[in-house]
């Protein structure tokens, strides 16, 4: 179930992972889901058929995990100062991270007040 799902997201992942919320980017999106839904229905010799809904929430905790689980390893090589390498995501993270997540999602928001930041310090102006 979660490889077809992943296989067709990967496909529609423009139109599914899109940000935008004008009428369009929605129409498309929501069509792009609905594909996804009937395919994978369709697909389903058992009658086991998923809503629409349950998909979509398989699809935002697979996003959750696979993001936390990025977190926590960069958190981990962090508190190794880069030294020893913390163990790798698994296989199903992994596919998700470099192929089905879009790239906005990967890249973790930069702050320049954080004390953990890797920018140029900030400049501090008096008078």
């Amino acid at each position: 179930m979660i490889t077809f799902i992943l296989w067709r997201l990967s496909r529609n992942i423009q139109r599914v992972g899109s940000r935008r919320y004008d009428a369009d980017s929605l129409h498309k999106k929501n069509h792009a889901w609905k594909m996804i839904h009937e395919a994978y229905n369709s697909s389903c010799p058992s009658g086991n058929t998923r809503s629409l809904d349950q998909l979509k929430g398989l699809w935002n905790r697979l996003k959750v995990k696979t993001t936390q689980d990025r977190g926590q390893q960069r958190k981990e090589a962090e508190k190794t100062g880069r030294g020893e390498e913390p163990p790798e995501m698994d296989e199903l993270n992994n596919y998700i991270n470099e192929v089905v997540l879009p790239p906005h999602a990967k890249s973790p928001l930069h702050n320049p007040f954080d004390s953990d930041s890797k920018g140029k310090p900030l400049e501090v102006r008096t008078g």
